[in-house]
């Protein structure tokens, strides 16, 4: 308080704030864009390989095929005839056509990468004598 009994801040004082602000912005906001897409690729990887578990799991219980079909433009992917799957924000998929799980227990075998913008990707792996599904990595 003044000595004149005044209170608040000045104009200039609240521009200084202003510019601070912005400047924090700039500085936090790529850094939060790049999280977000991390996150976005783990969740689209987990996602997979729950869905390439489920399928190996519905063909040992039915005995009978489960195929996961990759969409021809990478933009998602269908398990069986009625699950379908779309890619989020940038992401695609890439790799075989399609990988199908026998009811004993086998599968086609494959691989499928999730790919982010730019080289960011991770794969996964289906093998076929045990249709295992694997983590491959980046």
């Amino acid at each position: 308080m003044s000595a004149t009994g005044e209170r608040g801040a000045t104009l200039i004082e609240a521009l200084v704030v202003l510019t601070i602000m912005a400047l924090v912005g700039t500085l936090a906001f790529p850094a939060m864009e790049r999280g977000y897409r991390h996150f976005a690729l783990r969740t689209a990887v987990e996602r997979l390989q729950a869905d390439l578990r489920r399928g190996r799991a519905q063909a040992l219980a039915e005995g009978r095929p489960v195929t996961l079909t990759l969409a021809a433009d990478g933009s998602g992917y269908a398990l069986g005839p009625q699950r379908y799957h779309l890619a989020v924000d940038g992401l695609r998929f890439a790799g075989g056509p399609s990988i199908t799980f026998f009811g004993d227990g086998s599968s086609s075998g494959g691989a499928i990468a999730v790919l982010g913008p730019g080289a960011s990707g991770r794969t996964t792996v289906v093998q076929p004598a045990t249709a295992l599904v694997v983590p491959g990595g980046s």
